[in-house]
C-alpha cells in the first residue's frame, strides 16, 4: 500500500491523492477477481485430470472393477466426486438383488444337501423352482428400472468433452454392460425354470393317470352284455 509520504514526492496531495487511492484500489479489486478466476480454472482443471485419470485406470484394467475413491482422490476430484457417485449407487443398489439372486441359485441347485443337485431332482421340487422364479422376477423389476433413474442422473451431467469420452466409457463398463449381462442372464434362467416346471407337470400327469385308474379299476373297460 502507498502511503502519504510516498504520494507527496510523486506530487500526489489532497483531492489527487484521494483520486489515485480510489483508482488504485479498483485496480486491485479488478486484479483479486482476475486471480481468483485464474486459481478456479486451474483448480477445476486439477480435478477433471485426476478424476479422468481414476476413471482410465478403471477402464484400463480387465473386467469391471468398481473402485472406491479414497479420501485423497475425494479432495482430488472436487464437485466431480459426485459424477463418480452414480455410478457407486447403482451398485450399491443392485448388490441385494443380486445377491438375493445368487442364494436363489445356490439353493436350487444344491438344495438342502452339500453335493449338487441333478436337473431331475431339481424338476422334482417345485417349491424351490418356484421360490426361484419369484426370486428373479424382483431382481428383473429392479433390473428395469433403475436404469432409467440412473441414465436421467447422467443425462444432467455437465462435463467437458474430455471428461464425458472417458466417463461414457467407465459408465458402459460397470453400469450398461453389467446390467445388459444380468438381464439376459435372468431370462435364460427364467426360461429354465419354465422348462422344468412343465418338466414337473408333464411326469406328474402319467403317474396321475395310474393313480385314478387303480383306483377305479373298471374305468376305460367295455361293458360286455
Amino acid at each position: 500500500m502507498l502511503t502519504c509520504g510516498v504520494l507527496q514526492g510523486w506530487g500526489l496531495t489532497g483531492a489527487h491523492s484521494c483520486q489515485f487511492s480510489i483508482a488504485l484500489c479498483a485496480a486491485q479489486c479488478v486484479f483479486l477477481f482476475v486471480a481468483t478466476l485464474v486459481g478456479w480454472g486451474n483448480s477445476e482443471a486439477a480435478q477433471r485430470k485426476a478424476f479422468i485419470a481414476f476413471l482410465q485406470d478403471i477402464n484400463n484394467r480387465p473386467g469391471a472393477h468398481v473402485l472406491v475413491p479414497n479420501a485423497n482422490d475425494e479432495k482430488a476430484f472436487g464437485p466431480y466426486l459426485q459424477h463418480y457417485a452414480i455410478i457407486l449407487d447403482f451398485n450399491k443398489d443392485m448388490k441385494t438383488p443380486t445377491d438375493d439372486f445368487i442364494a436363489q441359485l445356490i439353493k436350487l441347485g444344491y438344495g438342502p444337501n452339500p453335493a449338487p443337485r441333478t436337473i431331475e431332482q431339481i424338476a422334482a421340487t417345485p417349491s424351490d423352482l418356484t421360490a426361484a422364479k419369484d426370486g428373479l422376477d424382483k431382481m428383473t423389476q429392479g433390473i428395469e428400472t433403475r436404469p432409467a433413474k440412473i441414465n436421467a442422473d447422467r443425462a444432467a451431467l455437465k462435463q467437458p468433452d474430455d471428461l464425458k469420452a472417458v466417463y461414457d466409457k467407465t459408465f458402459d463398463k460397470l453400469v450398461t454392460a453389467p446390467a445388459v449381462a444380468m438381464e439376459n442372464s435372468a431370462k435364460a434362467l427364467d426360461t429354465g425354470i419354465d422348462a422344468a416346471l412343465a418338466r414337473h407337470l408333464h411326469q406328474r400327469a402319467p403317474r396321475k393317470a395310474r393313480r385314478l385308474r387303480h383306483a377305479d379299476p373298471g374305468q376305460g373297460s367295455a361293458h360286455v352284455g
